[in-house]
């Protein structure tokens, strides 16, 4: 009979950390501001200098803070393929209180500064223009949020 509760027991074990080792810790990531590098660790102390450094990292639940300035944005554009899942998306965002202002004039024509490209991406509250394509592209992503934003001298459509 000890032997069967001791094999119980190791089973709960086994199946509740089993279950933790699969969960996502949602974390805040920070792009811009003083000593931005792309060779940081992405906090707030320690920003990336670049959304596209930020794009490779960014996951489920993770949220990216982006400080007041300008971000030129060139060639494809940023491809975001990183998935969230529903109530734990990834989100893009200028710093709350601030404005990101992106730069699509280096984008090459017809594409955008934001190609969302997984399912689950937030684009939120930034300032987009001008673009020689679309400001945000939906590229074989879905249930994807474009809100807040400023979307504005985009040669083709916003969206």
């Amino acid at each position: 009979m000890r032997l069967r509760a001791d094999r119980l027991f190791a089973s709960v074990v086994a199946i509740t950390v089993s279950s933790f080792v699969g969960m996502a810790h949602a974390a805040d990531y920070w792009v811009g501001g003083p000593g931005a590098s792309d060779g940081n660790n992405g906090t707030r102390d320690n920003p990336w200098a670049t959304i596209e450094r930020a794009a490779m990292q960014a996951g489920r639940g993770d949220t990216v803070n982006i400080r007041n300035g300008t971000y030129n944005i060139g060639g494809q554009g940023i491809y975001i393929t990183r998935s969230g899942i529903a109530g734990e998306p990834v989100v893009f965002q200028s710093a709350p209180g601030e404005t990101a202002r992106i730069n699509a004039q280096g984008v090459a024509e017809g594409k955008a500064p934001f190609i969302l490209a997984g399912q689950h991406i937030h684009i939120k509250n930034m300032d987009i223009g001008p673009s020689r394509g679309f400001g945000v592209l939906i590229y074989r992503g879905s249930n994807n949020v474009v809100s807040g934003n400023t979307i504005h001298d985009a040669w083709l459509q916003g969206v």
